[in-house]
């Protein structure tokens, strides 16, 4: 590694365990260079590196595990695949405008939430995009006015990919600097332009988006 190698890591670590009185850590290394006096330097139980276990690059993961099982170290596998479910199930704020500084804002206050954002740049794009994650979409945001095609335009082939993919209902929010009444037809609710930050906090805590 660059600045300081493994070995001098090492060296540091085990020093500063000596100074404080610390048990000393279980460490692996892992290495290309895997002749026999090498393995034998690093994992000698009176040496300067004292390392549990010496690995030969490339390790893969099965190996590791299999390692780090052998010395005591295991993970809650349970909570670790309780977490990535969901994290697959968590849904994302869809946000279709053509104008960057407003995607900037968007991406901003979706940061602040902590809520993932997919964005679209035009209304056909939009279409495009919902189709294909169309199962990850907790809110539409359309603009009412984008090229190729309108956020009205795109809300209804949004709805219609819904129906005849069977996918799950969504609320679909028009975005506009004027407020439409009445609201049309295929959208759930409004959002009027400048929007702010309590707006977005407001939708996402609508449909339990922020953690």
């Amino acid at each position: 590694m660059p600045i300081m190698n493994g070995k001098e890591a090492i060296k540091w670590i085990r020093n500063w365990e000596a100074k404080d009185g610390k048990e000393p850590s279980k460490i692996i290394i892992i290495s290309g260079n895997a002749v026999e006096k090498e393995i034998q330097t690093c994992t000698d139980k009176n040496g300067p590196y004292r390392a549990v276990a010496f690995m030969t690059k490339p390790c893969d993961y099965n190996g590791l595990a299999k390692m780090l099982s052998k010395l005591g170290i295991r993970s809650d596998t349970r909570k670790s695949l309780n977490d990535t479910e969901k994290e697959k199930k968590k849904k994302k704020i869809f946000f279709a405008d053509d104008e960057y500084i407003i995607i900037d804002i968007m991406k901003n206050f979706a940061s602040m939430l902590n809520v993932e954002v997919l964005v679209a740049k035009n209304g056909k794009e939009a279409v495009e995009v919902f189709e294909k994650h169309s199962s990850d979409n907790g809110a539409i945001l359309l603009d009412d006015k984008m090229p190729l095609m309108t956020g009205l335009e795109a809300c209804k082939e949004i709805k219609k990919v819904i129906n005849n993919s069977n996918a799950q209902d969504v609320p679909i929010y028009l975005v506009s600097g004027t407020k439409y009444d009445p609201l049309p037809p295929c959208f759930t609710r409004g959002l009027v332009k400048p929007f702010e930050f309590k707006n977005i906090e407001g939708i996402t805590r609508r449909i339990n988006l922020t953690m």
